[in-house]
């Protein structure tokens, strides 16, 4: 498919702005290939199963699922392909606007996705140091240390959209894997995927979550490496 008048807008705290349109050729095309699937599975008074005709199927679908089916499948296509094109590393689900006043199957799309790529943390060096001389080395303490000494300007597409009671403890967690991260990246702190299996053959139920078993295991592992620096 095709994305044209693309525009891109990166700001300082690692958000970006683009918007695209959709040509209706790429619409209507979309919705053919959609319709052609649904008839496989209409069944209409005086036609086979399968091959009741396109404009009839069309006829008995709601038109709103139609929509939804065909803005699901091309804005998905769209925004991959513009990831893509501009070489974006995105760390969010996207926000999704659309930006003209009419917005149907008979005309072109304007849309506008809004995410970010993983913003950038500034480390204190000194909280080696603190960590060194200080005689609590429990983790809570550590992650406390560490996160004094980290400064991150975090873009507020990540928490906005929450009640101002969770932004709190958003940011706080934000702040901390971002600082583990980089700590991990500075000492070379990996978690393997053999690692990974294995809390997943403990606990299957995490198998779609691997995300939140790397970010538990990393954080652990820099902990430990933290609690032993000498």
């Amino acid at each position: 498919m095709t994305t044209n008048n693309q525009n891109l807008k990166k700001n300082s705290d690692k958000s970006f702005i683009v918007t695209a349109s959709i040509p209706l050729s790429d619409i209507k095309k979309q919705e053919n290939i959609i319709l052609k699937q649904l008839s496989l599975h209409t069944n209409t008074p005086g036609f086979r199963p399968g091959k009741t005709p396109i404009n009839l199927v069309k006829e008995q679908i709601s038109q709103n699922k139609l929509f939804e089916e065909i803005a699901s499948k091309l804005l998905s296509i769209a925004y991959e392909k513009i990831v893509k094109e501009n070489n974006l590393h995105p760390v969010i689900e996207p926000k999704i606007k659309f930006l003209n006043k009419r917005v149907d199957l008979e005309h072109q799309w304007q849309v506008q996705f809004e995410s970010s790529e993983l913003p950038e943390i500034v480390l204190n060096s000194k909280y080696l140091n603190q960590i060194k001389k200080s005689k609590d080395k429990k983790p809570e303490k550590i992650l406390e240390i560490v996160t004094q000494n980290s400064t991150v300007n975090l873009p507020e597409i990540i928490f906005k959209d929450y009640p101002l009671k969770e932004q709190k403890n958003i940011k706080k967690e934000w702040l901390i894997n971002l600082a583990v991260f980089k700590i991990a990246n500075n000492f070379k702190i990996t978690v393997s995927q053999t690692q990974i299996n294995t809390i997943i053959s403990q606990n299957p139920k995490l198998s779609h979550n691997t995300n939140l078993i790397y970010n538990i295991l990393i954080q652990q592992k820099v902990i430990h490496h933290l609690q032993n620096i000498k």
